[in-house]
């Protein structure tokens, strides 16, 4: 496997420990209420509609449009939004810095949101600052696992399917890598994801 050069890693849940409810069980201070909330108003549908490029302006003027009496709470998902966010994922710095150290080249492809991507980028630089480029779903308007959006990050990096690694936390992503000829595993924590690495033979 030594023909791998280039490690591409998903941002929310392998990069970055990310949960709507690290925001609103705070918010709320009930944790019916917050769990109400974030299973069906900032939802996972939520997050994909402002993953799809949607702008966060229009997404969360729909969303209040639905749930009026909530417009105080979403309104918190832009104002507040670096409170989902509790760091970088445990191990997982000293593990990029590595794969650097080492020569490979690594990239990011994360569904996000353009604006809350860039907040979380700028707060926790350190761990973003040693990707040599990356794609952002909400810029190019394509979300994984669509096949899309992996040829868009090969197609303007020069990258090649089989000299690419993928990690995500969601399997349907990982199946999405594979299916466009890339290796791709699951995220399951840095000391897991750096066994299968070696496994790999990239370490």
């Amino acid at each position: 496997m030594g023909h791998v050069k280039n490690i591409v890693f998903d941002f929310g849940g392998v990069f970055i420990d990310w949960n709507q409810h690290y925001l609103y069980d705070n918010y709320f201070k009930d944790q019916a209420e917050s769990d109400w909330f974030c299973a069906n108003v900032c939802n996972m549908e939520w997050c994909a509609m402002t993953d799809s490029g949607i702008g966060m302006p229009e997404a969360t003027r729909r969303l209040i449009a639905k749930f009026p009496e909530y417009a105080d709470a979403i309104n918190a998902w832009n104002e507040r939004f670096l409170e989902t966010c509790r760091g970088i994922m445990p191990g997982m710095l000293d593990l990029v810095l590595e794969l650097k150290a080492k020569g490979y080249h690594l990239y990011g492809l994360t569904n996000w949101a353009a604006e809350t991507c860039a907040q979380t980028r700028a707060k926790y630089h350190e761990i973003f600052d040693p990707l040599d480029g990356l794609v952002v779903s909400a810029e190019v308007k394509v979300t994984k696992p669509d096949a899309r959006i992996f040829r868009i990050l090969m197609e303007r990096y020069g990258l090649k399917a089989e000299e690419c690694v993928f990690i995500d936390d969601a399997q349907r992503n990982v199946d999405g890598a594979r299916a466009v000829g890339m290796e791709a595993l699951l995220f399951e924590g840095a000391e897991k994801l750096r066994a299968d690495l070696a496994d790999l033979l990239y370490l």
